[in-house]
């Protein structure tokens, strides 16, 4: 078998001197300097062609014996070995970016999404207390910053309590077509509204949240006045009717 090399690099040339010294018949080829390939040939001295633009051979024809055939198979499956394991660490060079791509990528979702913890309220009337599940958007989440907030919500169409927040908040207004219990919209971009009937409806809201489990959420509301407190976390009574956090 003839074996054949373009280039002398570094490489290319420490693999050609290991296979002409196994005694596999090479041919080497480059038409930069033939002083290299002759020096090359001299070193490998035995079964190498050496061709340039002005061409120059050695060779050499000895008999192989038992001992340099196994010298040859073993060099060449240690060559093979040696290529294998460059090729493998090649591919395994490209994915090693992956983890830090990958963690940028988790870094901007977890910006623009809300934690577990952070995604859950409480709004509280009289003696009940509702789970809210804040909705994943910009206007959620700048709501949840002003939290806790006492309103005293008046009362509109027997479907709904509302309140003028002092500060706006963005918006992102759609139709819904359908209210239901429960829904917590702003209406504008700073009447809060909850709504405590399911109706159909032609207006648009943004979505704030739900109320997770509306049971019982009419009858604590009525159809009057009534005052509500939106917070994050448990509230004792004392702090119900602080008169400090009303509408701030």
């Amino acid at each position: 078998m003839k074996t054949g090399i373009l280039g002398l690099s570094l490489t290319g040339g420490k693999i050609g001197t290991i296979l002409a010294r196994l005694g596999q018949e090479l041919k080497f080829s480059y038409a930069r300097s033939r002083d290299k390939l002759e020096q090359l040939a001299r070193m490998t001295r035995r079964n190498v062609m050496a061709r340039s633009s002005l061409y120059a051979r050695i060779a050499s024809q000895r008999p192989f014996n038992t001992e340099i055939e196994r010298r040859r198979t073993r060099g060449l499956l240690a060559l093979s070995l040696l290529l294998g394991l460059s090729v493998l660490g090649v591919c395994e060079a490209a994915p090693q970016a992956a983890p830090g791509q990958l963690a940028v990528a988790v870094a901007d979702a977890g910006a623009a999404t809300m934690k577990p913890e952070q995604s859950r309220m409480w709004m509280t009337v009289g003696e009940r207390r509702f789970a809210i599940t804040l909705a994943d958007n910009l206007t959620a989440r700048a709501f949840s910053v002003q939290l806790p907030l006492t309103l005293d919500m008046a009362d509109f169409n027997g479907n709904e309590k509302h309140f003028d927040l002092p500060k706006a908040l963005p918006m992102n207004a759609s139709r819904p077509g359908t209210i239901r219990t429960g829904d917590l919209m702003l209406y504008g971009t700073n009447t809060l509204v909850v709504f405590y009937l399911t109706f159909d409806s032609p207006y648009s809201y943004t979505r704030l949240g739900r109320v997770d489990d509306p049971a019982g959420l009419a009858q604590a509301l009525g159809r009057r006045g009534v005052r509500v407190v939106f917070s994050k976390d448990q509230w004792t009574r004392e702090r119900l009717d602080d008169p400090g956090r009303r509408g701030q």
